[in-house]
């Protein structure tokens, strides 16, 4: 399933995400999806976090997410990605993160 919304292509780099364009997707969990993506505002390269799609209808998934969002947004730690931003696209909600250059954890 392509968890990216509106959009029939499936390849990722023809995919956006409220302002942000997707590149790549870099990694997939049980509840969230995180592809490299690029904010043309800002001109800066992003980790943008959506949550699963078959997730958006679970009110509990969805207050995890935003949890998340809030928690680590009040964060700031070398070792941790900054939150730049927490939204929704299509009713599915996302948060862009610091993306951080470097091998996968």
């Amino acid at each position: 399933m392509n968890p990216l919304p509106n959009n029939p292509d499936t390849s990722p780099a023809a995919q956006t995400v409220g302002r942000y364009r997707v590149l790549a997707d870099v990694g997939r969990g049980g509840m969230s999806v995180v592809y490299r993506a690029v904010d043309p505002i800002l001109n800066r390269t992003v980790a943008l976090k959506l949550l699963a799609p078959a997730l958006t209808g679970d009110e509990l998934a969805l207050s995890r997410f935003r949890r998340e969002a809030t928690a680590v947004a009040g964060l700031k730690h070398q070792s941790i990605a900054l939150v730049y931003d927490f939204g929704e696209h299509d009713r599915q909600p996302f948060i862009a993160f610091e993306w951080i250059d470097g091998p996968t954890l």
